[in-house]
């Protein structure tokens, strides 16, 4: 069976939804629990909530790594950080809120973003987009629903590529997809 891919335009950057007809749903990006309560000033609890919350997910499903030079090999220099477990994960970027109405974000259920050689990937393996990520963007349906179970084992050097080769095309302007088969990284490299 053939899937469909209707493309979306972020800040310059394509992002291309996977899935038979999937339209996607609303979400709100943020950097920062400021920048969240900043755009929502009646939760800033709330805000606050999420952000833990992402944080708490990061350390379940973040990529694993036995050294600092492997996860930064992947995420950059300065951008990993130990975990609660001795290993190695990349520091969070900012978090992913789904839109449920029109004033209002789902704060109990957050996704983790991190930067990924030059673009924002979730924990689930959505590629979002490079450079500036939109604030408020349209996302693949399962992104919430769906969790990167990485944290079962640990990554090599360039370990962190082939969830985001599966899970996402990056567009060009001839329509050609990336390759949807395993690539050296967890992400795709």
């Amino acid at each position: 069976m053939r899937k469909a891919a209707t493309a979306t335009v972020l800040a310059g950057s394509t992002f291309l939804l996977n899935g038979c007809g999937d339209s996607g749903e609303p979400a709100a990006f943020y950097r920062s629990i400021q920048e969240c309560q900043d755009d929502n000033p009646l939760y800033t609890f709330s805000c606050e909530q999420a952000h833990t919350r992402a944080l708490l997910e990061s350390e379940q499903s973040a990529p694993k790594y036995s050294s600092i030079e492997d996860c930064e090999f992947d995420f950059g220099q300065g951008k990993c950080m130990q975990s609660s477990n001795g290993q190695y994960m990349p520091e969070m970027s900012g978090f992913l809120l789904a839109q449920v109405s029109d004033d209002f974000y789902d704060y109990d259920d957050p996704e983790p973003i991190y930067h990924y050689r030059g673009h924002y990937v979730g924990g689930s393996g959505y590629k979002y987009g490079s450079k500036q990520l939109a604030k408020k963007l349209t996302v693949p349906s399962d992104t919430f629903k769906s969790k990167l179970a990485a944290s079962s084992h640990t990554l090599s050097r360039g370990g962190f590529g082939s969830v985001v080769a599966a899970k996402a095309y990056s567009g060009s302007s001839s329509g050609s997809r990336g390759s949807s088969g395993r690539s050296g990284g967890f992400f795709g490299g």
